[in-house]
């Protein structure tokens, strides 16, 4: 806190330092209440022990995406992104699906008939198209930049991602519990 302060004597500059420690939802009041930004506060949690084996790979890189927004290496955040949706892809088929997903909202008639898993296909693979930059030179061999709000917007993107494959998975694996395969003679 800068202050100037009138006193016995006279007009005094003061400076102090003022250490309080608050939740995020409160910090967030106080920074709007001074006009800096509103933070819409979100909680994604990272499942330690319901994720299939076949999408471990992509949490640890949603984590290691998430160390690095908070470091800053933003351009970094954007290809660990990349490499989790690669890492979803090839465990469940997801180019491949994510591809005909986009191909199927190319028409009007098409995407309004579209289910909410080709939805979320659709999605998760323009979010991987998006973070293709990151792993890219252009013409010019000159790399994209990303910025703080590039990195948060795909991280969130990633991290809902990784949620719907993680839940698709489990809904398969309980129904394989549900129905099994007859043996085979």
């Amino acid at each position: 806190v800068h202050a100037i302060v009138h006193g016995n004597n006279g007009d005094q500059r003061v400076f102090e330092q003022i250490h309080y420690e608050a939740n995020l939802s409160i910090w967030s009041k106080v920074l709007k209440d001074f006009g800096a930004y509103e933070f819409m506060l979100l909680s994604g949690q990272f499942p330690l022990t319901d994720v299939s084996q076949e999408l471990q790979s992509a949490v640890a890189q949603l984590r290691e995406a998430h160390a690095d927004l908070i470091a800053g290496r933003y351009d970094s955040v954007v290809a660990r992104t990349r490499l989790c949706l690669d890492a979803i892809d090839r465990r469940m088929n997801g180019e491949a699906v994510g591809n005909q997903a986009l191909t199927t909202i190319g028409t009007k008639d098409s995407w309004e008939k579209m289910a909410k898993p080709e939805r979320a296909n659709a999605v998760r693979a323009s979010i991987r198209h998006y973070t293709h930059l990151a792993h890219h030179v252009d013409g010019a061999c000159v790399t994209e930049t990303f910025s703080r709000h590039d990195a948060v917007f795909i991280l969130c993107g990633a991290a809902a991602a990784v949620w719907d494959a993680a839940g698709r998975a489990l809904a398969l694996q309980e129904l394989s519990k549900q129905s099994p395969l007859p043996d085979k003679q």
